[in-house]
């Protein structure tokens, strides 16, 4: 799963938990792997020279979908909302 805003200049990101998370949900409320559950790798960025690989786990339950987006990662900005 990628995300692109082009119009600012970012044609692709390195990583991006939080379309990956949407997606395990996707696809698990779908069953798209023929399951309930997922455990899947997610790689992006190779196409700007970053790769990443995003660990994704979703299960659905009683109470909804459980979603859990995991991996290692390197800070390459700082900021404040102000």
């Amino acid at each position: 799963m990628h995300v692109f805003a082009d119009f600012y200049g970012v044609p692709e990101d390195a990583a991006t938990g939080s379309a990956c998370g949407n997606l395990a949900a996707y696809l698990v409320h779908h069953q798209y792997f023929g399951s309930a559950n997922l455990d899947v790798l997610a790689g992006q960025g190779y196409e700007i020279g970053r790769p990443s690989t995003l660990a994704l786990r979703a299960h659905e339950n009683k109470n909804g979908t459980e979603i859990l987006v995991g991996g290692s990662m390197v800070d390459v900005a700082e900021g404040i909302w102000g």
